[in-house]
């Protein structure tokens, strides 16, 4: 029986989230990490403007509260025999 690393790993991942719920600003990195994207997919939804993100200098920071937010409107339900999703945001 070979051991599974991938279990070690998740649970790290887990606990390093959780590590970032009492940040405020969050890094492209941390955000990342928290969405489980990858870089350029991070960096094409900032570009965007879909995530909300300040710029201070050369650096990118995400509010927490507002990443939350955004989240939310992106909340979907997902139907696989009809192909087809509702967004539970749109009220």
């Amino acid at each position: 029986m070979r051991f599974n690393g991938n279990r070690k790993q998740r649970s790290e991942k887990e606990a390093n989230i959780s590590d970032l719920a009492g940040k405020k600003w969050l890094t492209l990195a941390e955000v990342r990490q928290v969405l489980d994207l990858g870089r350029t997919k991070t960096y094409e939804l900032v570009a965007r403007g879909e995530i909300p993100a300040v710029r201070i200098g050369l650096v990118l920071r995400v509010n927490r509260e507002e990443l939350d937010r955004w989240l939310e409107t992106k909340r979907v339900v997902w139907n696989p025999r009809k192909g087809k999703r509702m967004n539970l945001s749109a009220g």
